[in-house]
């Protein structure tokens, strides 16, 4: 069954295990799972890096970041908490040191401890045979994918089944690798082979083509699991449930009924000191590209086509509905057209370039963008769709949310998808007293101080995840994780979808970068000079570019006409 895995071995293997996404995200994840009892019993999590530590060295610099983590979750199912569960999860960790993040033979050397612990506990097991599943998180850079998945290929490979697959457009067509489609190479016993890969997938078509080439010459795309963070989150994967779980949504959710869609993010601070990274990206490329888009697609994506299971086991099913669902993403892609600038206004705050890991003083990066979309299917004709994010803004939030035609007074901003959990609907009813005037207000669902989803449990009977621990929020990375183990792809990005993804954005990211306006001249932001085009400043914790706020307020409107040349 799809939960099979719960009872067969693991070993764990985070590559770049000495970086800061390791130790602030990947470790403290495992260790949530551990707490909750969803990892299987014998689990062994191997770190991989090019420091030379001791794995007492190695677990002593990560334990201050576990005993953060525990401090936000703080229970555990194992009967402990803090400082006891964080000791009995490092003693499951080991480190080992490569020259290279390919370095073969450091590969071999330690795919042989993997091995050696394996047949220990198949000796352990009544009945031995224990199948051995082995899932390898690349928290590294995307340069070095390469170099990684060459190396495991080569040695964590028992026996191999069926090869190929990859490029663009292989995901909807890959052929299953082995009964369940979960993998075609396996392990000692039959067990699973899975990579996490991290963004960034590349910074334009062209590179994000080029990646996927590398990592399909190793392995087929029934193997990777392309992780965004933002599809674990919990309100985001709610959306799908919100749509499709609610008859009258559906009646409502079109464009003769909605007149335009925002999904928005915003930080209340700056780069801090990580200004060099972000200067190479950019606000576009960092959010908007990859986590809005996301939304975006559940917002507007048709229900998946409906399959027959056809005497297929769960297992085979749950991988079938799930292709349906990035086919029904890929599918909102293609029917949007390419980015032009007079649909975007980008900005920077005021003092970005002080941040003293940038180098280029006079860079011409973005820290806020707003951007019009449109997605042309009989559904969306005509509706605007919105995304909008930035640094250094007003608040720390990140929503979604859409304006109706049909009462006329306003909508509320946007319900959160982040922090402070909740859905939020506008209506219209009579006012208190002898008058019969219509307000507006909000019928409000807050995570937080619901007891009915406080108390809804998780899983079904025969789930690890059943029982009371498993009630509360957990954090997108271990949710993530977790479905990664489960075999679900949903929430991952598949290659073809990826490549869609950046077809709409590439043209304005080369306009932008190389100072020109493709789009009869309107521009994007103050212009001027040679090189990149310079974004509309704006003050640190405002709203944004006054012209950035005022183009999303026309668009959102529904203004016709509404354009970012407008505004300069």
């Amino acid at each position: 069954s799809r939960e099979d895995w719960h009872s067969e071995g693991l070993s764990v293997v985070v590559v770049g295990a000495s970086g800061d996404l390791a130790k602030k995200k990947t470790y403290p994840s495992l260790l949530a799972l551990f707490a909750s009892g969803l990892l299987p019993p014998g689990v062994s999590v191997w770190g991989y890096a090019r420091s030379g530590k001791t794995d007492e060295e190695f677990r002593d610099g990560l334990r201050p970041y576990l005993l953060k983590s525990t401090g936000k979750s703080g229970r555990s199912s194992r009967g402990g908490g803090g400082s006891k569960l964080v000791d009995e999860f490092l003693l499951r960790c080991r480190y080992r040191r490569g020259k290279s993040y390919g370095d073969v033979p450091s590969y071999v050397s330690l795919v042989e401890e993997m091995r050696r612990r394996e047949d220990e506990r198949d000796g352990r097991a009544a009945g031995g045979g224990v199948k051995h599943n082995r899932l390898f998180y690349l928290a590294v850079p995307p340069d070095v994918f390469g170099d990684v998945a060459g190396a495991v290929r080569e040695t964590a490979m028992e026996r191999e089944l069926v090869g190929g697959g990859g490029g663009e457009g292989s995901g909807s067509g890959d052929p299953a690798d082995d009964a369940s489609g979960h993998g075609g190479t396996q392990t000692k016993g039959g067990g699973w082979v899975r990579l996490v890969v991290e963004k960034p997938f590349g910074r334009d078509l062209p590179t994000c083509l080029s990646l996927s080439s590398v990592l399909s010459r190793h392995f087929s795309e029934s193997h990777l699991y392309r992780i965004d963070h933002y599809l674990g989150k919990e309100m985001v994967q709610n959306l799908w449930t919100f749509r499709f779980g609610n008859d009258w949504a559906g009646h409502l959710w079109h464009g003769g009924a909605i007149r335009s869609v925002t999904v928005e993010w915003k930080e209340d601070f700056g780069t801090e000191g990580r200004g060099g990274y972000f200067d190479r990206y950019g606000i576009v490329r960092d959010v908007i590209q990859n986590h809005l888009l996301q939304v975006l697609t559940l917002l507007a994506m048709e229900p998946p086509a409906l399959g027959a299971s056809g005497g297929k086991d769960g297992e085979e099913e749950g991988h079938d509905a799930a292709e349906r669902v990035r086919d029904a993403k890929v599918a909102v892609l293609k029917s949007i057209p390419p980015v032009t600038p007079s649909d975007v206004i980008l900005g920077q705050y005021e003092g970005y370039a002080d941040d003293p890991t940038i180098q280029d003083k006079e860079t011409a990066c973005p820290t806020y963008a707003a951007v019009r979309l449109h997605v042309n299917t009989p559904r969306w004709e005509g509706v605007p769709f919105l995304l909008v994010a930035g640094k250094a803004l007003e608040e720390e939030r990140a929503a979604s949310g859409y304006d109706s035609v049909l009462p006329p007074a306003p909508s509320p901003p946007p319900p959160p998808l982040q922090p402070g959990e909740s859905i939020s609907l506008s209506t219209q009813i009579k006012s208190p007293g002898f008058g019969a005037r219509p307000v507006s207000t909000s019928l409000n669902l807050d995570y937080a101080s619901s007891p009915d989803l406080r108390n809804a449990g998780d899983g079904g009977d025969d789930s690890p995840m059943a029982g009371p621990r498993h009630q509360s929020s957990p954090d997108a990375y271990t949710r993530l994780l977790l479905d990664v183990l489960r075999g679900n792809r949903a929430p991952f990005v598949r290659d073809d979808e990826l490549a869609e993804s950046w077809k709409i954005f590439t043209p304005l990211l080369h306009a932008i970068e190389n100072g020109r306006d493709d789009a009869e001249g309107e521009g994007t932001g103050t212009g001027g000079g040679g090189g990149a085009r310079r974004p509309f400043a704006y003050e640190m914790n405002s709203a944004g570019p006054a012209e950035g706020v005022d183009f999303v307020r026309r668009v959102a409107g529904g203004e016709e006409g509404a354009t970012a040349a407008a505004t300069i």
